[in-house]
């Protein structure tokens, strides 16, 4: 059975409303989300026996558990539903990009072959020169700006 929480429907009439969720669907599948990739990463570092410092990334976690805490606050005492939004949605973001960032550290030192070699090989029998396309257009000061802009 659902528990209810009760509000007056201003004719003076109590009704019986379902308790709002702790996070709404979307916000929890993105916490989840979030936590899966966090074990993905620890598996990862433990699988390859890469040193990771967990307590400097663990430091970027504590604005997310800080604003997690702010918008369920938000959200269950206050009423602030905005507010809350803002808040979670804000938490996973930083959240995310903490675990994100630990797997892309996981993947350094790429020990696989670069795919630059094989590009560069494909462009010298199209019989394309990077050298000389470099040094062209250095002879174009106003071309090299408009291609600093892309």
């Amino acid at each position: 059975m659902k528990s209810t929480a009760e509000t007056a429907d201003g004719f003076g009439q109590t009704l019986a409303l379902p308790r709002a969720a702790l996070l709404h669907r979307g916000e929890a599948a993105l916490v989840a989300l979030t936590l899966l990739v966090a074990v993905l990463a620890i598996g990862t570092a433990a699988a390859t026996g890469q040193r990771v410092d967990w307590a400097g990334f663990g430091l970027s976690y504590l604005p997310a558990i800080g604003l997690l805490a702010l918008g369920l606050y938000a959200r269950h005492v206050k009423g602030l539903e905005r507010l809350a939004m803002l808040a979670v949605g804000l938490a996973v973001y930083f959240g995310f990009s903490g675990v994100i960032a630990v797997m892309i550290y996981l993947r350094f030192p790429i020990e696989t072959a670069l795919l630059d070699e094989a590009i560069i090989a494909l462009d010298a029998r199209l019989g394309y020169d990077w050298v000389a396309f470099t040094e062209t257009i250095g002879q174009y000061p106003a071309l090299s700006r408009g291609l600093a802009w892309v």
